[in-house]
């Protein structure tokens, strides 16, 4: 069901990357933060920041749609949120990451293990079933609602505010 809705958004609704960049422009250089909030549906390629110039921001807000694929997120970028959107995959995440913000999605897996400077993580409502390489620098974890059969916990230092349920 939800992988014919992706291909149905992705082959007939595929508008978020045309969007994504007329409302780039419409900002002052440098771009320290791009928060969407109108509802986005497709494919979305960050590369056009470097290849218009844009620059790296510091912030990437998506607000709810149905956003399928995010690609060549860029190094430099400190925080993402994409919350409730039709991501199945998200992969080649920056080191630079602080906060990652991706609840209610379909994430069925997700790579952290190279984000060491990620200190604030919301993965709720995916449907993971694992979660490890959890970067020590981590404060923040919330990841209910997921089909978590493995959780390792133990890279974690002491004071960490941790949500699982």
């Amino acid at each position: 069901m939800i992988q014919e809705k992706r291909e149905h958004i992705i082959n007939n609704e595929n508008t978020a990357q045309q969007q994504f960049e007329d409302y780039v422009e419409t900002l002052a250089k440098p771009i320290k933060v791009i928060r969407i909030t109108e509802l986005l549906s497709g494919d979305i390629d960050l590369n056009v920041l470097k290849e218009k110039g844009y620059g790296v921001p510091d912030e990437l807000i998506f607000s709810e749609g149905n956003i399928t694929n995010l690609y060549n997120i860029p190094e430099g970028l400190n925080r993402l949120e994409i919350p409730n959107n039709m991501l199945d995959t998200i992969n080649n995440l920056p080191k630079s990451l602080q906060v990652l913000e991706i609840p209610q999605n379909f994430l069925e897996q997700i790579d952290i293990s190279l984000l060491t400077e990620l200190e604030e993580l919301n993965i709720s409502h995916n449907k993971l079933s694992e979660l490890k390489n959890i970067p020590k620098k981590l404060r923040v974890l919330k990841c209910t609602h997921n089909k978590l059969e493995y959780l390792d916990l133990s890279n974690l230092n002491e004071n960490i505010d941790l949500s699982l349920y």
